[in-house]
């Protein structure tokens, strides 16, 4: 089972606020021998040009989360972006751009509530689909 960081929830809630009304997004790292541990989250801008329904990577934040991430011997583990209209489900067009079937996804939304919350999903090779995954938070 993963375990995510209350800080770094906090920090992709924080993040995710930011960027609305607009989709917000980012990764999670974890660390070489303990990939389970999620311990900290990348924001990263939001290119697209149409960023209140939809969300890319912005090129240059790109490149420096991945310098930060082999500077500090870190792993991606999972991408995370905000449904500011919706639900937490996996959107067709979320799932036609997934490129990296080991990381995690997280979808974040009721953004603009008290309480946003996030739904993470990891990719059965089995079954071929993306499935909920429980996280515990420590």
């Amino acid at each position: 089972m993963f375990r995510l960081k209350k800080a770094c929830l906090e920090s992709i809630f924080i993040h995710m606020k930011a960027q609305f009304p607009n989709e917000g997004c980012g990764i999670i790292a974890s660390q070489g021998m303990n990939p389970f541990e999620l311990l900290k989250f990348y924001p990263v801008s939001n290119a697209h040009k149409q960023p209140r329904h939809h969300f890319s990577f912005d090129a240059n934040d790109w490149i420096a989360v991945n310098d930060e991430l082999r500077k500090n011997h870190y792993t991606l583990a999972c991408y995370v972006h905000s449904h500011v209209e919706g639900d937490d489900t996996l959107s067709a067009e979320d799932l036609q751009a997934i490129t990296d079937y080991k990381a995690l996804q997280a979808i974040v939304y009721n953004i603009e509530k008290d309480s946003p919350s996030i739904s993470f999903y990891r990719y059965n090779t089995t079954t071929k689909v993306y499935e909920r995954y429980p996280l515990m938070f420590t």
